[in-house]
This record gives structure tokens, sequence and C-alpha cells, in this order.
């Protein structure tokens, strides 16, 4: 009887250390995810994101996002499927110099929307900064692009010519980019700026390699008026 007293107060005494040893540790791992930021933001959204299905996007994924590692390999590799659509040396060089002008200006918005600050941001807000962008993009791709042009050729109508067209086939895929970005703002739920900012910033993904693309094949049906002023 004794024996077995004496193994009941051991298991007692093993089972209430084994309980205290439980307790230091949630306390310990509790202190460390209050004093951690990233380990706290990071079992925050582990937790949301499970209640939402997994649709949390933070700001960190979208510094890391497909329109900024395709950017960044057009402009250190210097090539894009494209090129194979120009034939002449001369208008490859050019056109190589125009992607490299749009590739730059989409990276400079993309980043320039990633720096605001998303806390108190609305549908509408988002709307006014895509449309901001887009309108930036265009005077600025008009403007360096001009710049450009003159540096080849400093007759400034034949490069205006020259940039007007190529202006009026790129706003035609910007147009079509552009309204499905503002549809995707305004449709589905409103989980948060990040969720929507992610599959805008797809769409500009896809939009980029078709926008590139088609100045390729502008290059291409602009003959006269692009080998006259090329060799003028």
């Amino acid at each position: 009887m004794l024996n077995m007293f004496l193994i009941a107060k051991e298991l007692d005494t093993a089972l209430i250390a084994a309980l205290v040893g439980l307790i230091s540790t949630i306390v310990g791992l509790t202190i460390a995810i209050l004093k951690n930021e990233r380990l706290r933001s990071a079992i925050v959204n582990r937790l949301i994101g499970g209640v939402k299905g997994g649709l949390i996007v933070s700001v960190d994924d979208l510094n890391r996002h497909d329109i900024i590692v395709k950017i960044k390999t057009i402009l250190s590799s210097g090539e894009h499927n494209s090129f194979s659509l120009i034939d002449d040396i001369e208008r490859r060089r050019l056109f190589k110099r125009y992607m490299e002008i749009v590739c730059n200006i989409y990276l400079e918005s993309v980043r320039y929307m990633l720096k605001q600050d998303f806390t108190n941001f609305d549908e509408q807000e988002i709307k006014l900064l895509i449309i901001g962008q887009m309108a930036w993009r265009r005077t600025e791709i008009s403007t360096r692009l001009k710049a450009e042009l003159t540096s080849i050729n400093n007759d400034q109508n034949r490069a205006q010519l020259v940039a007007d067209k190529l202006e009026e086939w790129r706003t035609y895929q910007c147009k079509l980019i552009h309204s499905n970005v503002i549809n995707t703002i305004s449709s589905g739920r409103f989980l948060s700026v990040e969720y929507k900012l992610d599959i805008i910033l797809h769409q500009y993904s896809m939009g980029l390699d078709i926008i590139v693309s088609k100045g390729a094949d502008s290059f291409v049906k602009l003959n006269g008026d692009l080998d006259a002023f090329l060799n003028e």
C-alpha cells in the first residue's frame, strides 16, 4: 500500500513538473512573439490567412512581385522575345532603347505605388493612385522617348512624328489593361489594398509583355517614317 502511495506521489510530482515546464514554454513563446515584430506579423497573417482562405498579401510580398523580377530580368539581359520581330540592326537598337525606357518607367511607377501608406486606403483611393500613375507613365514615356529620338536625329518634326505613332499604338494597349485594372479594383471582395495590388500588378506584368511586343510590331509597321528618321 505504501509503495502504491509513493508511486502515485511520484506521478503527481512528475505531472506537476511537466505542467510547470509546459506553462514556462508557453510564457516564453508568448514573450518572444510580443518582442519580435516580424514573428508576430507572420503568425497573425498565418492565422488570418487560414480564416480567409490564405488571401493575405504583405507589402514585402509585393516588393518581390513577379513584375519587378520580370522588369529587372529584361533590363539586365537587354533581351525580350519580341526582338525576333525586328531584322534591321538600327531599328532593333532603337527598339531596345524604347523597351528600356518603358521598363524603367514601369519599375519606377510600381515602386512609387508600393511606397504609399495603405493604412486608410479605400477603393476610391486605389483608383486615384492607379489613374494618377497611368497618366504619369504616359507623360514620362512620351518625354523620355522624344529626348532619345532627338539625340539620334535633331529634326524635331520627324522625331515627334515617330513618337506620336508609337504613342498611338501603345495607348490603345494601355487602355485595355487600364480598363481591366479598374474592373479588378471595383469587383470582388475588398480584403486589403495589398491583395488588390497583387492582382493589379499581375495584370501589369502580363500587359507589359503585350506593350513591348506591340512596340516591336509598331517599329516594323513604321516603315518609311522610321527609315526617313534613321537615314536622314
